[in-house]
């Protein structure tokens, strides 16, 4: 190992710290490439919201889901979360929304998220299995959302797209509704549909604390 006052460990340090951001860079130390995280998988889930609530959580976590605190912040802020749930609030339920997540090997740097997206918060979410679901809470929901380094604290980037094209949609479906409004919401279904989207980056960042009781 090398000494402390080795002048490469200062360089290590400063390429360590923008792993993520820059990519490609090598190690002062060993000349190895240090590799840019990058995506494991992706699930996506396209649903028409009830209450406009869309909730991220480890199955073992749904006494978070009625959290009312978190749920007016995301109505005020896009996205909240309480440590066990992240909420997402949609601005209509009316229209399909796509929620798509990231499950990612590192800190994915904000440059490479495409065009059109916008970022709205990142949180952290304890996950005490490792699986989660994401879903309304009520009908529609997707599970087997499982990062490969299982149970953890991980910290969740989230991004919105088209909500204010599907805020004057939502209105356009509002008018179009009356008593022979069903072809007029499928036209306008298959013209906006989707068009309210949220990527969910997540990735690891360390185990959870220990919460064996001590009390013996």
């Amino acid at each position: 190992m090398p000494p402390a006052d080795d002048p490469r460990l200062e360089q290590l340090a400063i390429a360590l710290s923008t792993v993520g951001y820059l990519g490609g860079q090598r190690c002062p130390l060993c000349q190895d490439e240090i590799l840019m995280p990058s995506p494991y998988a992706s699930y996506e889930l396209t649903l028409r919201p009830d209450h406009r609530i869309v909730i991220l959580r480890d199955i073992d976590c749904d006494a978070a889901v009625g959290d009312t605190s978190a749920i007016e912040h995301a109505a005020r802020h896009v996205a909240a979360g309480n440590g066990y749930a992240l909420h997402l609030h949609t601005v209509q339920n009316l229209l399909a929304t796509q929620v798509r997540v990231e499950t990612w090997t590192g800190p994915p740097a904000d440059e490479g998220v495409d065009t059109g997206w916008t970022s709205a918060a990142a949180v952290d979410l304890d996950c005490p299995t490792g699986l989660l679901v994401l879903g309304d809470g009520m009908s529609a929901s997707i599970d087997g959302i499982d990062p490969p380094e299982g149970p953890g604290r991980y910290r969740i980037a989230v991004y919105h797209q088209g909500r204010e094209r599907a805020e004057l949609a939502y209105r356009e479906v509002v008018h179009a509704m009356g008593p022979r409004a069903g072809r007029a919401d499928s036209e306008l279904q298959a013209r906006y549909g989707a068009v309210e989207k949220y990527l969910l980056r997540m990735w690891w960042q360390q185990a959870l604390p220990d919460t064996d009781d001590d009390d013996s």
